[in-house]
């Protein structure tokens, strides 16, 4: 490999990065194709990765997505109490008086109806007590209910 100076290597991060055949690249890309044509220097890495965070026309044009926006798409049941959205809230600071330290929350998609408990800790055996308890013995079973 030739090891290149200075200013050896500017030009030679110039004409990879955005030269004839240049695409813009970031700095792990450009250190790999520079590698490829057989040049080398100790920091090349490092000053691949700065010669990119100071391209102007990347900084313009790279993390921007150029697609227009769509129509939103609501979520929209048929039926009252049929879908259900579900959430924890929390860790809450300063806890309550009672040691409450979360909230479980439901959201009926067509009504909007909230049912919501305050827990101490969140458990698999607290979260379906709160289905049964709150949702299908109130409600009837529901098609579904969403997650994050």
């Amino acid at each position: 490999m030739k090891c290149l100076g200075k200013k050896e290597q500017l030009v030679a991060m110039i004409e990879v990065h955005k030269g004839i055949c240049g695409a813009h690249q970031a700095g792990i890309k450009m250190r790999w194709l520079l590698r490829r044509h057989d040049y080398y220097w100790p920091t090349i890495l490092k000053y691949c990765i700065e010669y990119t965070k100071g391209c102007k026309d990347c900084q313009k044009h790279g993390p921007i997505q150029h697609v227009p926006p769509g129509p939103m798409n609501p979520i929209v049941k048929a039926w009252p109490f049929k879908g259900w959205a579900m959430d924890v809230i929390g860790q809450i600071h300063p806890k309550s008086s009672k040691g409450h330290k979360y909230i479980l929350v439901a959201t009926d998609f067509f009504t909007k109806w909230v049912e919501a408990v305050p827990l101490k800790q969140v458990t698999q055996v607290e979260v379906i007590e709160f289905i049964e308890k709150n949702i299908i013995h109130r409600f009837g079973l529901p098609e579904s209910i969403m997650t994050d």
